[in-house]
């Protein structure tokens, strides 16, 4: 499917998401896109929010942490259309730093927000792009992946519990603990909303529980073992 297409296909089904990361060299697709999403939503001149390497004073070329501040202040504030949308491009600039603060506003993003970030290569943090959808502009034809689409830290339980005890160790030693929690969290509530079932919050609930032992300095490789254990048969 062409990338336009399946945007079209978006708008016709109110199926927007809140965060979309195109990555191709395409310029003149990026924006095209970029127009749609705003003629579609209904967006507002003035609810336009971006961010582009080098505009600043920043001469390393690094998106800081000061931008990214400044651009979530901006949106946080009623719009003047539908909603706001907040553009950044180069988003393979992000520091750790600026790449920390907008992703705990990806993983809990308002409703009057489309967040579009914009890569001409594929190195963005996993656990940016594992919360948006992920569009591939190289080629004549895109791929376009949904945020549920990849987990990459949620060990597979149907591979045995060993398997599952070596990837959370994994983890653990990448200090990807929390992000582990975030798809967690992200997969459960996905499918919560999809599925109307309670299993899916008391899942939530256990995840949360977990989040809270290791902030207060229980061992995080038991805390996730045991997490993961109890939500066999829910995720």
């Amino acid at each position: 499917m062409k990338p336009l297409e399946s945007f079209k296909s978006e708008a016709k089904n109110n199926s927007w998401s809140h965060a979309y990361l195109l990555v191709g060299d395409n310029d003149s697709l990026v924006e095209e896109i970029i127009d749609y999403i705003v003629s579609e939503n209904e967006i507002a001149k003035s609810d336009i929010v971006k961010v582009t390497p080098g505009e600043s004073s920043n001469k390393s070329g690094e998106i800081k942490v000061e931008e990214i501040r400044e651009l979530l202040k901006r949106i946080n504030v009623s719009p003047q259309g539908k909603r706001h949308l907040a553009i950044i491009y180069g988003c393979e600039k992000l520091n750790a730093s600026s790449g920390n603060i907008l992703l705990k506003n990806l993983e809990e993003p308002a409703g009057n927000v489309i967040f579009v970030l914009v890569a001409q290569r594929d190195a963005i943090l996993p656990t940016i792009k594992s919360r948006c959808r992920v569009v591939n502009l190289s080629g004549d034809f895109a791929k376009t992946d949904e945020p549920s689409g990849e987990l990459m830290y949620i060990p597979d339980l149907k591979k045995g519990f060993f398997a599952a005890s070596l990837k959370i160790e994994e983890v653990v030693k990448e200090n990807q603990s929390e992000a582990l929690l975030s798809e967690l969290r992200k997969n459960l509530r996905q499918k919560m909303l999809s599925e109307k079932d309670k299993k899916y919050a008391y899942g939530l609930e256990l995840v949360e529980e977990a989040k809270n032992k290791i902030g207060a300095n229980a061992n995080p490789r038991l805390a996730l073992e045991c997490l993961v254990l109890a939500l066999e048969g829910i995720i």
